[in-house]
């Protein structure tokens, strides 16, 4: 996480995601610049992981799909 003030935000999703608690849907929102993006990135790569891992791993092929903007989701 480069954003300190996005880390409650990600602690939030991590133990959410932990405990399989995920809403459907997520709204990020904010001044432009502030992390958004990243964060949401973040976020889809740790759905996507396929060693459920958050941060993601990065070396599955789930996420080496997702580096490359191959990925079908």
């Amino acid at each position: 996480m480069t954003y300190p003030w996005l880390a409650p935000v990600e602690n939030e999703f991590a133990e959410r995601l932990k405990g399989s608690r995920l809403a459907h849907a997520l709204l990020l929102s904010g001044p432009a610049g502030t992390g958004k993006l990243e964060l949401a990135t973040g976020f889809v790569a740790s759905l996507h992981c396929l060693e459920n891992r958050h941060p993601a791993c990065g070396t599955c092929r789930s996420g080496q799909l997702l580096s490359t903007g191959a990925h079908p989701d």
